[in-house]
C-alpha cells in the first residue's frame, strides 16, 4: 500500500478542466452585440454551475492574478487570461505552478459578464469558452457547445511544474502528483467528468491524456436532447489518501471483517490509518467493512481519505 499525501499547496486543485455545456444557439441580438452574447453565455453557464460561490469582485483579466486563501488555509494565486489563447494559471505561495490552456481556435478577448463569469464568445466553431473563479481559490474552465456543428472533443494543454505528473484517479479523473519520500504527494485533482442532457439523462463523457494535453470527449448523437450540461467537481484541501490494490483488498479482508467488533483490527490501516480507525464509531466501522467486502467480491480497489488532523473523511471503491 502506498500513502498518497495531499499537498499543503493546493495550486493544481484550483483548476477544473473540461466542464462542458452543450446548448442550442441563442437568438441573435441586433448587430450580434458582443456584450449581449457574453451576457447570454454567462447566464447559461451560471445556470449550470450556480453563482453563489463565485468571486466577481476579484476577477481581473491578465496581470498578476487573483489571490485566494484556499479551504486548506493556503494562499493560491489564480490568473485568468485576457484572451482565449492564454492559460488559466494557478500558483502556490512557494512558487509552484500549473497552467491549463483553453481549447480555442480563434483569439478572443475575454468579457466579464453575469455574476462574475469571464466569457470568450465564439472562441471555437459554434463554441463559447468561460472561466469562473470561486471563493475557495478554484477556477472552472467551461465550454459551451451551441449546436451540433461544435467540436465534440476539446483539448486543454497542460503546463505542469518540474517533477509533477498526472496519475489516473481510478474514477475517470486524474490526480496531479509529485513523488515524495514516503509515497506520492497530491498537489491537485481533476475529478471525473459527467454530462446530462436536457432531460437529466446521463451522456457519456471521458478524459484522456494526449501529448501533454487533457482531452475531454462528449459522446453526443442524433438522439441527444439539447442542452447537455457537464460539470466535473474539483475537490481540494489537506489530506492523506490510503490506496489499496485489488490484491491488498482481498488479503486484508479477514482483518477488516472484525472492525465493528473492536479497534484491534485497525492495524490493517497502518500507523496513521490505525490511529484514526481506533476512534471511529461502530456505524462508520461497519460501513467500512461493507464497502471492503463489496470491493473484495467484485475485484475493485479501495481509497480511504483522512485529513492531516487525523480525521476520517470517507471510503470508496473503484474500478482498477
Amino acid at each position: 500500500m502506498k500513502q498518497i499525501h495531499r499537498s499543503a499547496g493546493t495550486l493544481v486543485a484550483a483548476v477544473a478542466a473540461g466542464s462542458l455545456l452543450l446548448l442550442g444557439a441563442p437568438a441573435a441580438a441586433a448587430g450580434s452585440n458582443v456584450a449581449y452574447e457574453a451576457q447570454r453565455a454567462a447566464e447559461i453557464v451560471e445556470k449550470a454551475t450556480g453563482a453563489s460561490d463565485l468571486r466577481p469582485d476579484s476577477v481581473v483579466l491578465g496581470g498578476g492574478g487573483n489571490s485566494f486563501v484556499s479551504s486548506a488555509g493556503d494562499i493560491t494565486t489564480v490568473r485568468v487570461p485576457a484572451e482565449s489563447g492564454g492559460r488559466v494559471e494557478a500558483f502556490a505561495s512557494d512558487g509552484r505552478g500549473f497552467g491549463l490552456g483553453l481549447p480555442e481556435t480563434a483569439s478572443v478577448t475575454g468579457v466579464k459578464a453575469g455574476a462574475g463569469t469571464v466569457v470568450y464568445p465564439n472562441a471555437a466553431k459554434a463554441t463559447d469558452i468561460a472561466v469562473q473563479l470561486t471563493a475557495d481559490g478554484s477556477a472552472r474552465a467551461l465550454v459551451t457547445l451551441k449546436d451540433r456543428t461544435a467540436p465534440k472533443e476539446h483539448r486543454f494543454d497542460l503546463r505542469l511544474a518540474e517533477g509533477m505528473d498526472l496519475q489516473p484517479g481510478g474514477d475517470g479523473g486524474y490526480l496531479v502528483v509529485k513523488e515524495a519520500a514516503d509515497g506520492v504527494e497530491v498537489v491537485g485533482k481533476i475529478d471525473a467528468p459527467w454530462a446530462k442532457d436536457a432531460h437529466g439523462d446521463p451522456i457519456a463523457t471521458h478524459y484522456k491524456v494526449d501529448g501533454g494535453a487533457l482531452v475531454q470527449t462528449v459522446e453526443v448523437n442524433e438522439s441527444t436532447a439539447f442542452p447537455v450540461v457537464a460539470d466535473p467537481k474539483v475537490s481540494f484541501g489537506r489530506g492523506i489518501y490510503l490506496k489499496y490494490s485489488k490484491g491488498e483488498v482481498k488479503s486484508l479482508l479477514p482483518k477488516i471483517r472484525y472492525l465493528p467488533a473492536g479497534s484491534s483490527a485497525c492495524g490493517a490501516f497502518g500507523t496513521v490509518g490505525g490511529m484514526v480507525c481506533g476512534v471511529l464509531s461502530y456505524g462508520v466501522l461497519n460501513n467500512i467493512k461493507n464497502v471492503w467486502e463489496y470491493a473484495a467480491a467484485n475485484g475493485r480497489c479501495i481509497e480511504v481519505k483522512l485529513t492531516y488532523a487525523s480525521v476520517y473523511t470517507g471510503i470508496k471503491h473503484y474500478a482498477c
